[in-house]
């Protein structure tokens, strides 16, 4: 049971980064630069109010980053019900499936994490949004290798 209550919790805090309520970003906040998923909750909430050509611009990898999140989620919770140990599912098909579409998502993001650091597909993703300024390039490229404050 402990282990259900721990993901209940995980899956109320997304759904509040996903809100409306959520304040800042934690990692912008504590980092003070984007991460690989910077935007995800921002596009999610725009698909969500029907904005989906503005959703794909600013994270084109919200919505199967979101829907494998809950895919993971939902076998998790079924499978810890059913008494099986979350290693167990690894042995079947679907847990394999499910690890290596996980896998393929986390590696994009970090392939469109790094081109936007150089600049490209809109610069980086910050605060308010998209950089779409080309003469940004080289402060992101500058910023991801020596991490400077531009």
């Amino acid at each position: 049971m402990p282990r259900a209550a721990c993901w209940t919790i995980a899956i109320g805090l997304c759904l509040l980064m996903v809100s409306d309520y959520w304040p800042t970003c934690p990692m912008v906040s504590l980092l003070h630069r984007s991460c690989p998923t910077c935007g995800i909750s921002r596009a999610l909430r725009l698909l969500a109010s029907g904005e989906v050509t503005s959703s794909l611009r600013l994270q084109p990898l919200a919505l199967p980053a979101a829907a494998i999140f809950v895919a993971t989620c939902a076998v998790e919770l079924a499978t810890i019900s059913a008494g099986s140990t979350p290693w167990q599912l690894l042995g079947r098909a679907r847990g394999r499936l499910m690890l290596i579409s996980a896998a393929t998502v986390c590696a994009l993001l970090i392939a469109l994490w790094l081109l936007r650091c150089c600049g490209y597909c809109g610069g980086l993703v910050g605060p308010r949004g998209l950089n779409t300024e080309a003469s940004k390039r080289t402060d992101a490229l500058r910023s991801l290798l020596l991490f400077v404050d531009h």
